[in-house]
């Protein structure tokens, strides 16, 4: 879909910049339609399968009857009482921006349909990356990679480390004391590393006929 998207629109390459379980898309676009990536800048990604799951609740959500029964009922109620603690959760140890959770429209996620889409693609991400993961030496595009080591929501040791081993030309900055919201704590890191990518294939990309 991104793909096509992107057909449609009349972009060529581009740099992808993905957090979090985006950074398994990113991964996967890479390596199908190389054609259509440049570069990737993937913030605490999301590479390799993990120990445990992605919480009881998300695969119960992805069931049959039962999934939509709870996503009309109780996800709305239980999502407003535990988001705000869960998002601080997620920026630990850094501190969650007060406004976070308005400026960023997060309950609009508690919508049934948006609630069990979000718990599907959890729930099938670990055998995702399971499948992929073995490609990742394929990918010949110019990667840099953002973690830090106090990540406790996707571990640098599991995912981010091992990645940049994988894929030869990659660029790997783990920061201590950072956590999982890399693009909220060190923006403008982030901001200086896209236009890095961008100088850096810039050139390539004009040669190309």
């Amino acid at each position: 879909m991104l793909d096509e998207a992107l057909a449609r629109a009349g972009i060529g390459p581009v740099i992808l910049v993905v957090h979090s379980w985006s950074g398994a898309l990113g991964l996967r676009m890479a390596l199908d339609f190389p054609e259509r990536v440049a570069g990737l800048v993937m913030l605490a990604p999301v590479a390799y399968p993990w120990r445990g799951g992605v919480g009881q609740y998300n695969a119960a959500v992805t069931t049959p009857v039962v999934g939509p029964l709870l996503a009309h009922t109780i996800t709305l109620p239980l999502g407003l009482a535990l988001m705000a603690s869960g998002a601080r959760g997620v920026f630990a140890p850094q501190q969650m921006p007060d406004d976070f959770v308005d400026r960023t429209a997060t309950p609009l996620l508690l919508r049934p349909q948006e609630f069990i889409a979000n718990a599907r693609d959890l729930v099938t991400l670990k055998q995702s990356v399971t499948e992929q993961a073995a490609r990742y030496s394929e990918i010949r595009v110019p990667v840099t990679i953002v973690a830090g080591d106090a990540d406790t929501t996707v571990s640098t040791a599991i995912h981010s480390r091992p990645l940049a081993q994988a894929i030869s030309q990659t660029r790997l900055i783990v920061l201590p004391g950072l956590g999982h919201m890399v693009q909220n704590a060190v923006p403008d890191l982030v901001a200086s590393e896209v236009e890095r990518l961008v100088a850096a294939v810039a050139p390539a990309e004009a040669a190309a006929p």
